[in-house]
């Protein structure tokens, strides 16, 4: 099976739909200590935009109302055509040294909030009846354990 990338479609009049992880660390005074997250989701932002369609970018949906409203804001002005899901946390230490809390977020906003974009965004996608597509983009973690990061290779292999 050929994996779907973005630069396989026709995104010229489109709206996309980005989900990225711009959850970035910051220091005692709001600024911005380490930003490879954003920069790497320029390249994505600049292709889509470059090849004509209207970008819109969403960021941490953690909370368990956060996919429906991010949802409910994203088709508001008209059919979304293409979801791209590329975001995700992991906490790296030993299973048992991991509040328990800490792995149920991740589980929310790598499983569940997943699942109930790509659930919405299907049915939304399926009524306006236009080409779309959803992709999911995962973590090389996905396709082989990691020691002391088993919480997160189970999400990311969801």
């Amino acid at each position: 099976m050929e994996l779907l990338n973005i630069k396989n479609l026709d995104l010229a009049g489109k709206k996309v739909f980005i989900r990225c992880d711009f959850n970035v660390p910051m220091d005692e005074f709001g600024n911005i200590s380490d930003d490879r997250r954003i920069r790497s989701a320029i390249s994505t932002i600049n292709y889509c935009l470059d090849h004509g369609c209207a970008v819109v970018l969403a960021s941490h949906l953690g909370r368990p109302d956060g996919p429906r409203t991010l949802y409910e804001a994203a088709v508001a002005d008209g059919p979304v055509d293409v979801l791209v899901n590329n975001v995700g946390f992991g906490v790296h230490s030993p299973e048992h040294e991991i509040p328990l809390d800490r792995v149920l977020e991740m589980i929310q906003l790598n499983v569940t909030s997943l699942t109930e974009l790509c659930h919405r965004f299907a049915l939304h996608m399926l009524e306006h009846a236009r080409p779309s597509h959803i992709l999911n983009v995962s973590s090389i973690g996905a396709f082989q354990p990691v020691p002391t990061f088993a919480a997160y290779s189970a999400t990311k292999a969801y």
